[in-house]
């Protein structure tokens, strides 16, 4: 998504951007990790109740990084 304003770039938008990133990934962990635990049980039609353990799995690279990684993952 292509953001287009004024503020792009700039220290204090860029912390603010930060600060809205972590808080909401932080809330995505909190609401996740009691789930992890003990599961979450779902009935499925025609299949009958499973339970699931919910994980966040995440990649951290650099740029440089993240090209090479995208490569190999669209060849998997």
């Amino acid at each position: 998504m292509e953001e287009n304003t004024s503020e792009e770039g700039k220290k204090d938008y860029v912390n603010f951007k930060r600060v809205v990133w972590h808080t909401a990934f932080y809330e995505l962990c909190r609401k996740v990790e009691p789930m992890s635990h003990v599961g979450v049980t779902c009935n499925i039609p025609g299949i009958g109740i499973k339970i699931f353990y919910p994980y966040i799995a995440m990649l951290v690279a650099d740029y440089e990084e993240q090209l090479v990684l995208s490569t190999c993952l669209n060849h998997i």
